[in-house]
């Protein structure tokens, strides 16, 4: 009769530690004055139609392989995140950022630029609250395709 395998430490303690994450992302106030509740309503449900995400919440939930080679090549891009990442409310979040779906991303990138703040306060405070890949080159283009930033900028320097 075989023996079960035994866990290695890492898979020993990745329930533990799920839990202890889980318990820490409870205590922050996610659902915070950061991004509007309406907000958080539509990128739950952005999260659900997006395929990428929505696949990246069942792994989130239920686990990852313990082999790389069993991940969906679609998310290969988040798992060396995976240990960051949680699910809330049917939001994702990776550590305390929202992620964004990516149909939202221009739309929150707008959002973000409606305070005209210069590009490198725009770029701190999305990394504060939401994640997307390739977020600091989109902030950085809206900047550039907006009159009045590019005025600032002129005028600035």
């Amino acid at each position: 009769m075989k023996q079960p395998v035994p866990l290695s430490t890492q898979e020993k303690y990745s329930g533990n530690t799920q839990k202890l994450f889980r318990a820490g992302l409870e205590s922050l106030e996610l659902d915070s004055r950061e991004i509007q509740p309406s907000t958080l309503g539509e990128i739950r449900v952005a999260t659900q139609g997006d395929r990428t995400l929505s696949v990246l919440c069942q792994f989130v939930a239920l686990g990852w392989p313990t082999d790389k080679s069993h991940v969906p090549t679609v998310l290969l891009y988040f798992y060396p995140c995976r240990d960051a990442m949680a699910v809330y409310h049917g939001v994702l979040y990776k550590s305390h950022m929202v992620v964004i779906p990516m149909q939202l991303q221009s739309t929150m990138v707008r959002k973000l630029h409606q305070g005209h703040q210069g590009d490198e306060s725009m770029v701190r405070r999305a990394r504060e609250v939401m994640y997307c890949p390739g977020m600091q080159a989109a902030i950085l283009q809206e900047s550039a395709n907006t009159a009045l930033c590019v005025l600032a900028k002129v005028h600035h320097y």
